[in-house]
Parts: C-alpha cells; sequence; structure tokens
C-alpha cells in the first residue's frame, strides 16, 4: 500500500515526489502537473482524471495503472514501466516514451504520432489501428506485437524487431526498415510503397506483389 506521507504529499499538491510510494493509491481528479515523480512506484494506482500535464514519469513503476480520462499532456515516460497498461483510444502524439516498457500493453486506436518510441518494449502489445505516422521506433521491441491496420507511415524502424508481429493492413509507406527483424512476417496486404528494406531480414517472408521498395 501507499506511504501515507507520500500519498498525503501528492494530495496536497507537492510537485516533489520523486521515489514515492503510491503503490495503489488513489490519485483520481489530483493535480500533479509538473510534478517530479521520476523512480516513484505508482502501479496499479488510480490516476482517473488525474492532471498529469507536464509531469515527469521518468522510469516510474506504472504497472495496472489506471489512466483513465487523464491528461498527459507533455508528460515524460522514458523508461516507464506500462506494462499491462490500458490506454487504448489515447492521445500521446510527440510524447517521450524512449526505453520504456509498453510490453502487453493495450495501445489499440491509439495516436503516436512524431512519438519517441526508440529503445522501448512493445513486446506483444495490442497497437492495431494505432496512429504511428513518423514515430520514431528505432532499435523497438515488437516482437509478437498486433499491428493490423496501424498507420506507420514514414515510421523510424531502423533495426526493430518484428518478427512474429501481426501486419496485415499495416501502412508501412515510407517507413526505414533497414536492418528491421521481419523474419517470416506476413506483409502480403501490406503497403510498402517507397519504404526502406535495405539490410532488412526477410526469411521467409510473404513479400506483396506489388511495391516501390528500396533495397541493395
Amino acid at each position: 500500500m501507499a506511504s501515507d506521507i507520500d500519498l498525503k504529499r501528492a494530495k496536497q499538491g507537492d510537485k516533489i515526489l520523486r521515489g514515492a510510494d503510491l503503490f495503489v493509491a488513489d490519485l483520481s481528479f489530483t493535480d500533479l502537473s509538473g510534478a517530479d515523480l521520476s523512480g516513484a512506484i505508482l502501479r496499479d494506482a488510480n490516476l482517473a482524471l488525474a492532471n498529469l500535464t507536464g509531469a515527469n514519469l521518468s522510469k516510474v513503476d506504472l504497472t495496472g495503472a489506471n489512466f483513465d480520462s487523464a491528461v498527459t499532456d507533455d508528460a515524460n515516460f522514458s523508461g516507464a514501466n506500462l506494462c499491462y497498461a490500458d490506454l487504448s483510444d489515447w492521445e500521446c502524439n510527440e510524447y517521450n516514451f524512449k526505453d520504456a516498457d509498453l510490453s502487453l500493453a493495450n495501445l489499440k486506436d491509439s495516436s503516436f504520432r512524431n512519438a519517441n518510441l526508440s529503445g522501448a518494449n512493445l513486446s506483444a502489445a495490442n497497437l492495431s489501428g494505432a496512429d504511428l505516422r513518423h514515430a520514431n521506433l528505432r532499435h523497438a521491441d515488437l516482437r509478437h506485437a498486433d499491428l493490423r491496420h496501424a498507420n506507420l507511415r514514414g515510421a523510424d524502424l531502423f533495426r526493430a524487431k518484428m518478427d512474429g508481429a501481426k501486419l496485415r493492413g499495416v501502412d508501412l509507406r515510407g517507413a526505414d526498415l533497414g536492418g528491421t527483424n521481419l523474419r517470416g512476417a506476413d506483409l502480403s496486404v501490406t503497403d510498402l510503397s517507397g519504404a526502406d528494406l535495405r539490410g532488412a531480414n526477410l526469411e521467409g517472408a510473404i513479400m506483396p506483389h506489388e511495391g516501390e521498395l528500396k533495397s541493395d
């Protein structure tokens, strides 16, 4: 359970909450805008309708946290643990998720346009229908992720791991797939027009019949 002292500080608007123990804390409707929560424990916390505008959530444990209708504009999620989080229909364009753990998260129909997801763990995440246009996914782990009908147009997927990912209907036009692992991927109904596949591992992959591809 949350530390009584840390919970009281959060409720009273204290903005310096680095490393605070807020496990299972009810922070619904709480104003945490601009707060420094780096390294805090917010596992299974209720953040419904909380104001997290500009908050530093770097390396915060947010496993199982409830973000229902929370305001997270300009929040920093770099290195945060969001494993199993339900963030479906979430607007997080241009957010910083560098090295964050989003494995097994529900990100269905969410928007990550121009977001920094470099090095992020998105393995087995549900990204079906997600908008990832021009997102930075360099070195990201997308193994076994559900990307069906996601928009990855212009995304940077350099050396991303995508083996086992569901890619049916994905828009990869103009994406950088250099060095990406697409071994065994079904790309037959995927738009790869203008995509850069130089150095990609396409062993056993099913390719589209037509496509304007860059290659060696």
